[in-house]
């Protein structure tokens, strides 16, 4: 079929950081020939324009979530001041619509953020339809992410603007599977490709993760913006006298504290929570890789596996965000594109009972 040029789609696809992981723990290879092999996969032999990675829309999240938490943290009257404490962060969209629907009470409390998913899509589009003078709706983005709620998260009418969305199609990782099963490929053997810097503030080609969990290292992040925001404290100063108390309580539970010297608390985070639906985290998101469903040279228990792809997801290089590095990025953008790329809202969605379960027994 011919289309006219201006009807001709652009293809871009975005992989998430726990997505690469768990194709890199299935075919062992490094989380950066990884990266390059899906870029030669999809912009060879796809046809698509440009294949990036979400860690770019994560970076800005990581920056609008601890300017959130810092505003909230000094508007707050007192300690006992519940009015804008705690901060619930997140980028699980199972989290999110359990909230809208049973909880509805805690939606003022959930930052509105958006997650890096749809910052990257509004990016993609907004960068491609002024660089190529394309309307939204000619550039078409597909994501890869470890969460088939993900799915939901795009058909959002938030994230939609004259019936062209940000994110147009979701595809988790187990379906990247299957689309190199179809093509009779094998990851391995696929040669690698560029690194793509459609969207970055990085001058290195390197892959880059955020210190923190594995589900996007939220209250790292924001406890260590906090500490220089706060109390002036630098704790990626390798001689700081400060530092973060780790203390895990069981596996679906882990607390941060800051304290200074004499094991004085400053800071205990929880005023600020990162809440995810799934045992692990997004590391082990329902559209992961299972290693009972794929075929590996050694049998691993479900811990084990989870514990192999986080291995992998942290090989990466670390860094903090920066700031300077951002703010230099957007200097550009208006109140109103800044609003439109970091932010969305959430509502109350009432439940519908049917009568004749709901009479009493």
């Amino acid at each position: 079929m011919n289309l006219k040029e201006n009807e001709r789609k652009i293809l871009v696809a975005s992989i998430s950081p726990q997505s690469r992981a768990s194709l890199a723990a299935v075919f062992n290879i490094s989380i950066k020939s990884t990266h390059a092999r899906l870029t030669y996969f999809f912009t060879k032999i796809l046809s698509f324009s440009h294949f990036v990675d979400t860690n770019f829309g994560r970076e800005l999240a990581l920056y609008a979530l601890s300017n959130d938490f810092i505003q909230r943290y000094k508007t707050k009257k007192n300690e006992y001041d519940n009015q804008i404490l705690p901060l619930l962060t997140s980028a699980c969209p199972g989290w999110i619509c359990y909230a809208e629907k049973t909880h509805t009470e805690v939606l003022p409390y959930i930052s509105r953020v958006k997650s890096p998913q749809q910052i990257t899509g509004t990016i993609i589009k907004s960068k491609l339809t002024k660089a190529l003078n394309k309307q939204k709706h000619n550039i078409y983005h597909v994501s890869i992410m470890p969460c088939f709620d993900k799915k939901l998260e795009a058909s959002r009418e938030e994230f939609s603007e004259n019936g062209a969305r940000d994110v147009d199609c979701v595809i988790t990782t187990s379906e990247i599977l299957e689309m190199l099963k179809d093509y009779s490929l094998d990851l391995q053997k696929i040669p690698e490709a560029p690194h793509d810097s459609l969207i970055s503030c990085y001058m290195d080609a390197d892959i880059m993760e955020h210190p923190g969990s594995s589900s996007g290292g939220y209250l790292i992040q924001i406890l260590t913006f906090a500490a220089q925001e706060l109390f002036n404290i630098d704790l990626t100063n390798a001689n700081s006298t400060h530092n973060i108390i780790h203390i895990i309580r069981n596996n679906d539970m882990m607390e941060y504290i800051l304290k200074g010297p004499d094991d004085l608390v400053l800071l205990r985070m929880a005023t600020c929570y990162e809440v995810m639906a799934c045992p692990s985290g997004c590391i082990n998101g329902g559209g992961q890789l299972k290693p009972e469903t794929v075929n590996l040279s050694k049998t691993f228990t479900q811990k084990e596996w989870i514990d192999h792809v986080n291995n992998l997801y942290n090989s990466s290089i670390k860094i903090s965000i920066n700031p300077i590095r951002i703010l230099q990025y957007i200097k550009n953008w208006d109140h109103d594109f800044t609003y439109k790329v970091l932010y969305t809202t959430y509502r109350s969605i009432p439940q519908l009972y049917n009568k004749q379960l709901n009479q009493d027994w």
